[in-house]
């Protein structure tokens, strides 16, 4: 094993850990779950720290973090965005939402726009 790949593996590795830390909202319904959505979070390019921070604010699924930062938003400004759209469009969690696919992340992101 090269030392890039042994880095890739402990990187993967670090990010499972923050995904056990936050439960099983995070990683899936058993800890095998987890390594497979750490390593769709690496492929997405975040590292554990970020990843962290994503959970944090309630974001469980790598292509939404990556469709905010694509947009410059922080896990922060995420947040605030998704509590916007929660409170002005009447909506219940904007975040899960756009977690599971039933909302597209452009229209939170673009209602925050909007609004600053």
């Amino acid at each position: 094993m090269t030392s890039e790949t042994h880095q890739i593996l402990d990187e993967i590795d670090a990010i499972k850990s923050v995904l056990l830390s936050h439960g099983p909202v995070f990683y899936g319904s058993n800890d095998d779950d987890a390594a497979a959505v750490a390593e769709d979070w690496y492929d997405y390019g975040f590292h554990a720290k970020g990843v962290d921070s994503w959970c944090g604010i309630g974001c469980w699924a790598a292509h939404a973090a990556n469709e905010f930062y694509l947009a410059n938003m922080s896990p922060r400004i995420a947040a605030k965005a998704c509590r916007m759209y929660d409170y002005r469009q009447a909506h219940a969690d904007s975040m899960y939402a756009v977690c599971n696919g039933d909302l597209d992340p452009a229209a939170v992101i673009g209602f925050y726009k909007a609004e600053n």
